[in-house]
């Protein structure tokens, strides 16, 4: 089965020209493609052009500025007994609607990483939005622990 990508470089939106029954489910690992309803026929009188949307991901960098509600975390027990301290940077992914769908400690100290984890899974964002469409995000809280 042959497929035709198009793009239009004014909006950003990607149309793919369908010829017979196919459901999309990736166009690569960097970007996601909703599903394409099946009710297209293999004649050419009913082949179009149906709009597939591509989730975008954009890096946002420091991210902390663009919290609506910026989760503080606990200071765990074990860290203040061993007076562990300083910050812990968490790498987080948002999605259109601004939550946050992945939250990974990439530095700081590891009794401090899972608290710092936990925050960030509960905070919620501002939404991205890329040539009038929201956006996927990925970027950095920094947590500062200060016994």
């Amino acid at each position: 089965m042959s497929e035709i990508w198009l793009f239009d470089k004014v909006s950003g939106t990607i149309y793919l020209k369908l010829t017979a029954k196919q459901i999309i489910t990736k166009k690569d690992e960097s970007q996601q493609v909703q599903s394409v309803p099946e009710k297209v026929q293999n004649t050419k009188e009913n082949s179009q052009e149906i709009p597939v949307k591509i989730s975008r991901t954009i890096s946002g960098g420091v991210i902390n500025g663009k919290a609506i509600k910026l989760v503080k975390p606990i200071y765990p027990k074990s860290a203040k007994a061993t007076r562990a301290s300083g910050a812990v940077n968490v790498h987080v992914e948002l999605d259109e609607a601004g939550n946050v769908v992945s939250a990974k400690a990439v530095s700081g100290h590891p009794l401090l990483a899972e608290a710092a984890e936990e925050a960030a899974r509960q905070s919620k964002f501002a939404i991205t939005n890329l040539s009038g469409e929201p956006v996927r995000v990925t970027g950095v809280i920094v947590y500062n622990f200060i016994p």
